[in-house]
């Protein structure tokens, strides 16, 4: 199964879990945890950081983000 990449976590500066909840407001949390979690497990998408400050990238963008470190 192929999951769409959503283009909000496309940016460098990837996506807030609160940001996703006013994008996605028909979705529980869960289920846009579950897709994350299933995109990471993709190699789609990565979490970068912890708790509040936690943000979603797509893969190819955090693969750019070290490059520039």
């Amino acid at each position: 199964m192929t999951l769409p990449v959503p283009t909000f976590i496309t940016n460098d500066i990837g996506a807030p879990m609160a940001e996703l909840r006013q994008v996605l407001p028909a979705d529980s949390d869960d289920s846009v945890l579950r897709m994350l979690k299933e995109m990471q497990a993709a190699g789609l998408a990565t979490l970068r950081g912890q708790r509040r400050a936690a943000r979603w990238f797509t893969a190819a963008n955090a693969a750019n983000l070290e490059s520039v470190r």
